[in-house]
């Protein structure tokens, strides 16, 4: 039987959605790029990018080497992050995108 693709995914292909932006700067950021199923997420700034990372790099990052500050400011998302490290479902109607402070990116990455 063949993987279902997750909601998300599926959500951001219908909707054109290709990143979530919650912060990026030259020192640090963090995008979920639920259109990319191999590699979701965008860590790093423009000085120390990590580029585009798997789940569990992700996961890693947030829990262990992000600053306090953007932890702070994204503690919201850390389930969400969690969930596609371990292959949890979830439709991008339950992140209420339209009431958080985000940068919704159709295309290519901008930076």
């Amino acid at each position: 039987m063949e993987k279902q693709n997750p909601t998300w995914y599926q959500d951001a292909i219908d909707q054109k959605i290709d990143f979530i932006v919650f912060i990026y700067n030259r020192i640090e950021g963090f995008a979920f790029c639920p259109s990319n199923l191999e590699k979701p997420f965008h860590c790093g700034g423009d000085d120390l990018a990590h580029g585009f990372v798997t789940p569990e790099i992700a996961f890693n990052i947030y829990n262990y080497d992000m600053s306090r500050e953007l932890r702070d400011r994204i503690f919201w998302f850390a389930k969400y992050i969690e969930m596609v490290y371990l292959e949890e479902d979830f439709s991008l109607k339950e992140l209420d995108l339209e009431n958080r402070d985000v940068r919704v990116i159709s295309g290519k990455w901008p930076w």
